[in-house]
């Protein structure tokens, strides 16, 4: 295991990705801390770690210190204003990592805005994380220090993720953070439920058929049996049907 911590914090924050280097430093945990002031200076860095992880053949613990929103990663430049890194753009940094290493990476997002999981995964790709930890509610840098020091200390002294992960959701000291793990089956009922409740509403079928219709069109007369599919194929039992089909392709890498 190696932790690689990148940290992207301003200036009148504390700045917690450092202190959790500096702790696992003191523990003997294997760690690297980036910091980083722009989106291709992460972007890099994460090109970085691909070849370390390659050659290395090690399990990577990727640990975001950062604000993050609903759409992304906050990055704080170095003449203080900020700009965002897509939660798509990460997962294909990711996706990188693994074609490049075999590996899928362990995501740990330490963000006092919590985030957006159901972005961070594609129904329709090959899923490079074995898990993503974190807390998806506003919280403290205390709280996030606190949890993740103890979570990476009991990983390193053989507790496995989903009982480290546990013993943090149930420690009273910590039930403010509300820290959660979710494995790849987990990642794919989110990314399922989101694909459904947000491009799946009567409407947005409504009008990715007429799309669709409208792309057939160009060539020609439709035919009754393209329209009966289209129909099928753009209603929801019909999309539930699609991203059932396209599960093999989301575990392919396990």
């Amino acid at each position: 295991m190696t932790v690689f911590i990148f940290e992207s914090l301003r200036e009148i924050d504390p700045k917690t990705g450092k202190q959790i280097h500096e702790f696992l430093n003191e523990k003997g945990i294997p760690n690297e801390f980036n910091p980083f002031h722009s989106k291709n200076e992460l972007l890099d860095l994460l090109r970085e770690i691909k070849k370390k992880i390659a050659i290395n053949n090690i399990q990577p613990y990727v640990h975001f210190d950062c604000h993050g929103n609903d759409d992304g990663i906050v990055v704080v430049k170095n003449d203080g204003t900020e700009e965002l890194i897509t939660w798509g753009e990460i997962r294909d940094a990711f996706e990188e990592i693994y074609i490049a290493s075999g590996q899928q990476s362990i995501i740990c997002m330490s963000s006092c805005e919590g985030f957006n999981v159901a972005k961070l995964v594609a129904c329709f790709k090959p899923c490079p994380y074995k898990y993503v930890c974190g807390s998806f509610e506003k919280i403290s840098f205390q709280d996030s220090y606190n949890g993740y020091t103890k979570f990476y200390e009991l990983i390193f002294n053989g507790t496995s993720i989903h009982d480290a992960t546990v013993e943090i959701h149930t420690d009273l000291s910590l039930e403010k953070l509300k820290f959660l793990a979710y494995d790849s089956k987990q990642l794919y009922k989110i990314g399922f439920d989101g694909y459904i409740n947000t491009l799946c509403t009567e409407e947005k079928l409504k009008q990715r058929k007429e799309s669709a219709k409208t792309s057939l069109s160009k060539d020609g007369h439709i035919s009754r049996e393209q329209i009966d599919k289209l129909n099928h194929a753009y209603s929801l039992e019909g999309q539930k049907e699609l991203l059932e089909r396209y599960a093999k392709i989301f575990f392919s890498l396990q």
